[in-house]
């Protein structure tokens, strides 16, 4: 596996995720032309962010459909945790996929469109404090992507969490009908959100227990 982190909430997931399996840790905005030299022979890349970096991200995506390697990230958002989407190139969606319908989503999307761009002017931007419990459960899901099975996870397969409320949605990003970078692979069925998200917590919580171990 290899990790890319930014921050210090990247740097406590990546910590964590490395008492359970050998990985190497790099930091995802100094990695920007040399992702491709990275990648080769990985089975899994997992990307731990203290905020959105949309751009490396994408440049990622690129790279690992290039070499046919699934990723997975976990963000932090505000008031959320975003884990996901899994990104297993063939089967699944993009990441230009994924930001897509995720704006669509949005009541305001040109307020995000704004926030990303004033974290692409300002390499510092953006609220450093988080609760270590937060990067447990990042570390928890993107090790469960990493080992995902046909029970636990399937491509496309994004999670939020509310720091605040706890409240936990389970979904899965769609391709857009067209894309240049996944359009042309075959699609996969789809499940129940609520029988995911009654997966996730299953697994999750004996995860936790055995990362702290």
């Amino acid at each position: 596996m290899i990790i890319f982190a930014e921050g210090s909430f990247g740097e406590l997931v990546a910590e964590t995720l490395r008492r359970r399996v050998a990985a190497r840790v790099f930091s995802l905005v100094q990695s920007g032309g040399k992702l491709d030299e990275l990648l080769g022979g990985e089975d899994f890349v997992a990307v731990a962010l203290w905020r959105p970096y949309t751009n490396d991200c994408d440049e990622l995506d690129a790279a690992c459909f290039r070499h046919m390697v699934p990723w997975s990230a976990a963000v932090l958002s505000e008031r959320y945790l975003y884990c996901g989407p899994l990104i297993v190139p063939g089967p699944g969606p993009c990441f230009h996929c994924y930001r897509r319908r995720f704006l669509t989503h949005l009541p305001a999307p040109e307020r995000e469109l704004a926030l990303e761009r004033a974290y692409a002017s300002d390499p510092g931007l953006g609220s450093e404090g988080f609760a270590p419990a937060s990067a447990g459960m990042a570390a928890a899901a993107l090790l469960m992507d990493a080992r995902a099975g046909d029970d636990v996870a399937e491509p496309g397969r994004l999670r939020r969490i509310d720091l605040l409320s706890g409240e936990l949605v389970d979904t899965r990003v769609i391709r857009v009908h067209g894309c240049p970078r996944c359009g042309r692979h075959p699609g996969g069925g789809s499940s129940n959100s609520q029988e995911r998200g009654d997966r996730f917590v299953r697994h999750l919580q004996p995860t936790l227990e055995a990362m702290t171990l």
